[in-house]
């Protein structure tokens, strides 16, 4: 699939799980909203009106207080965000109903979002998670949580300001992972090693701080 929708600001994608409602209602009404699948009528729920409904379908319910185009995809290979990934170009994709209600649901949104080609972020009810960067830079109050997930191996040249370092440390699913690290001081800086993939999560309150380090 090419990249059909092209958007020149950040764009929010909201899937059918449960919303974060304080995330929702503070962001900007300008920024163009998308549901994904019964995600349109999650925003049409929270007085958000969709500018675009894109998916399978098998979630969505036809409402007729909304007008805005909807396009149907019939594929059942991938899931509905990831239709959603390959379809849209934005300088940031914000995602919210995507880790809520349904582990399984979570995870496959999470193996999504590590596939990204352009700056991603999702929100949920605890967390904030993104791709991390060759060279990410936070600002963090001091013991913020701080997470690093390889999906499913990644090598870090080094990192500062972190209590447990991961320098010229190696992590792998099921083998060692790099959850519940934490901030000793304001300025954080991974560096991984080129090759590789991982996933960075902090607390959802910090999500502006992520979408700046991912979009810099």
């Amino acid at each position: 699939m090419d990249q059909l929708f092209q958007y020149q600001e950040p764009v929010l994608l909201v899937g059918a799980g449960k919303v974060n409602a304080e995330v929702l209602t503070s962001l900007p009404k300008n920024i163009p909203a998308i549901g994904v699948d019964g995600g349109g009528n999650s925003l049409q729920k929270w007085g958000r009106s969709p500018c675009l409904i894109l998916g399978d379908m098998d979630s969505f319910v036809p409402d007729p207080a909304i007008t805005c185009p909807i396009h149907p995809i019939e594929n059942q290979d991938s899931t509905d965000f990831e239709k959603a990934l390959k379809l849209i170009n934005a300088p940031l994709l914000i995602g919210l109903g995507f880790l809520s209600d349904r582990l399984d649901h979570a995870v496959a949104a999470l193996d999504a979002l590590a596939k990204a080609q352009g700056p991603t972020m999702l929100i949920g009810e605890s967390d904030c998670v993104a791709i991390l960067g060759q060279n990410t830079c936070l600002q963090l109050p001091l013991g913020t949580r701080v997470s690093v997930v390889p999906w499913p191996k990644q090598s870090y040249a080094l990192s500062e300001g972190l209590k447990y370092p991961l320098n010229e440390l190696s992590l792998e699913l099921t083998q060692r992972l790099g959850t519940s690290n934490e901030s000793l001081n304001e300025n954080i800086v991974i560096r991984p090693q080129p090759g590789g993939r991982g996933l960075i999560m902090l607390p959802w309150q910090h999500h502006h701080e992520l979408a700046k380090a991912i979009t810099a």
